[in-house]
């Protein structure tokens, strides 16, 4: 009995001897990659060496190459990209998710950090991609009127229908149909789904105005309805408490998750672009003409009340908002502002930087014509 007990202990024996290096080589291992990372550990932590942190990226990070027509949306730390010959997906790490060649005469991109969702406008063309690259294709009945996908990975849809002006389809994050809006008395301009994935906004352009409706998705009855005499508003958005901004030509009109408006701000000039933010910051960029020389930079709580003001030189500016922080890209250099726009961080931009997306982490996307280039900021 004791001789079948021999090849059991030798085998124990050795494996023992085996781990004790294999733990050896581990520590010494461990020792220089914490004397030639110390910098990295310092800055990023342990995981840092092996998600790469905020400033070790690929050769390849956020390449999508030269397309026309190219349009971007951010996707939480990552980036969409959309232009008539392609579509492409990255992660924070600026990693393709996802890349496609398309055939698209307008493409558009709306993205978040659930996915993204690609279209062509006018086509027919619709692709919905979650935030692990995985994809599946959306077929509307008619030509894509405008599009949107909310922060859990809802898409609506507003495509042309036969007998009516348009037609809004929505679709949960599993890609199953739940909602359809037929338009009877407006030609349909925006469609969005709200935060928390229970209603349906659609703006039409009507006779005299724009229109507002407003729906529960577990009910076929109207919610709400607010008309905009006088005013085309030309875009929509939905904050993350349910509230909404309409942007009208010249006024910014503030409605709460009923649709009842808790106030309004006038762009006092030519509106030149801008900007949501889901916490209930918005920017919006005006100059008194589109002749002007100079233009102001103006933020808005989520009831319209002037939150601070800046004159900037010139028209040309790109700002993008996260959280309570504004990021602006004007004369040649960068800043990081706060809700009142005063500024807690500036430094020079790169040459020929038209774009400026505020990341997480003190870090910032600036997308050029074959790539888009991650720096810090702060």
């Amino acid at each position: 009995m004791s001789e079948k007990s021999i090849p059991g202990e030798r085998w124990w024996s050795t494996a023992l001897r085996v781990a004790a290096v294999a733990a050896a080589v581990l520590l010494v291992t461990a020792g220089t990659l914490a004397l030639v990372y110390r910098e990295r550990l310092a800055t990023d932590g342990v995981l840092g060496l092996f998600t790469g942190g905020a400033a070790a990226l690929d050769d390849d990070a956020f390449y999508y190459g030269e397309g026309s027509n190219q349009v971007f949306a951010q996707a939480g730390d990552g980036l969409a990209v959309a232009s008539s010959s392609s579509l492409a997906l990255f992660d924070a790490r600026g990693r393709a998710l996802f890349r496609r060649a398309v055939s698209y005469e307008a493409p558009a991109v709306f993205a978040s950090e659930s996915g993204a969702l690609f279209c062509d406008l006018g086509g027919t063309g619709c692709v919905a991609v979650t935030a692990k690259g995985d994809s599946r294709e959306i077929a509307p009945g008619g030509a894509i009127l405008t599009a949107s996908r909310s922060a859990a990975g809802w898409v609506a849809l507003g495509t042309e229908e036969p007998g009516c002006k348009g037609l809004v389809s929505v679709y949960d994050a599993g890609g199953a149909l739940r909602y359809r809006w037929w338009s009877g008395t407006g030609y349909l301009l925006r469609c969005l789904v709200s935060s928390d994935g229970k209603h349906l906004a659609a703006l039409c352009a009507e006779s005299g105005g724009g229109r507002l409706h407003l729906f529960r998705l577990d009910s076929e009855e109207e919610q709400a309805s607010v008309f905009f005499p006088g005013d085309l508003p030309c875009d929509l958005y939905c904050f993350e408490n349910g509230a909404y901004c309409v942007l009208g030509t010249s006024t910014l009109y503030f409605l709460d998750a009923e649709g009842v408006e808790t106030g309004r701000a006038d762009t006092g000039g030519a509106l030149l672009d801008y900007a949501f933010g889901e916490a209930g910051f918005t920017a919006v960029l005006t100059a008194p003409s589109l002749a002007a020389e100079h233009a102001y930079l103006t933020a808005l709580d989520s009831r319209g009340a002037v939150l601070g003001s800046l004159e900037l030189e010139g028209t040309a500016a790109a700002f993008s908002i996260r959280g309570r922080r504004l990021l602006l890209c004007a004369g040649g250099t960068l800043s990081l502002r706060d809700r009142s726009l005063s500024a807690v961080w500036t430094g020079p931009a790169p040459a020929g930087t038209a774009r400026a997306l505020l990341r997480g982490r003190g870090t910032a996307l600036l997308p050029g014509p074959y790539a888009a280039e991650a720096v810090e900021i702060g």
